[in-house]
C-alpha cells in the first residue's frame, strides 16, 4: 500500500516521469491541503488557480522550475493543445490519486478469507 507512484506528465512538449512520495506528498502539503482539493473537486467547484497550484507543486517536486502562475498561465493559453481547461480537473484527479495508496481488500491473518456461519435460532412460535 506504499504511494511511491510515477506518473508521466507533459510540460511545456517534454514528458517528466515524476515519483510521487510519501515524503513529496507532506511537502505538498505544508502548501496545499490536498483533502479540501479532492473536496471541492468531487463536488465540481475546481477553481483553476488551485489547480494550477497543486500542478505546479507536484511538477517541481518532480524536478520542474515552474510557478503557480506558468501553470495557470498556460492552462488558458497553451498554443500546443497540452493543456487545455476542459484537461486540468482530469489531471487533477490523476495526480491526486498519486497522493493515496491504493485501497486492496483486507487480507486476514491467515491469508484466507473468514467465514461467516449463519446461525438461525427458532422464534418462540417454531414448531421445532
Amino acid at each position: 500500500m506504499a504511494i511511491n507512484k510515477t506518473i508521466p506528465i507533459t510540460w511545456k512538449g517534454e514528458e517528466h516521469k515524476i515519483l510521487i512520495t510519501m515524503l513529496d506528498v507532506d511537502r505538498i502539503e505544508e502548501e496545499f491541503n490536498i483533502m479540501k482539493f479532492v473536496s471541492r473537486l468531487s463536488m465540481a467547484d475546481m477553481r483553476f488557480s488551485h489547480a494550477a497550484k497543486f500542478v505546479s507543486l507536484v511538477l517541481t517536486h518532480g524536478g520542474c522550475a515552474v510557478t503557480q502562475e506558468e501553470v495557470y498561465t498556460h492552462i488558458f493559453t497553451d498554443e500546443n493543445d497540452e493543456l487545455q481547461p476542459e484537461m486540468v480537473e482530469g489531471l487533477c484527479w490523476t495526480l491526486v490519486s498519486c497522493c493515496f495508496p491504493e485501497i486492496g481488500q483486507k487480507k486476514t491473518t491467515s491469508g484466507k478469507k473468514k467465514k461467516t456461519q449463519n446461525k438461525a435460532t427458532p422464534g418462540k412460535n417454531s414448531t421445532k
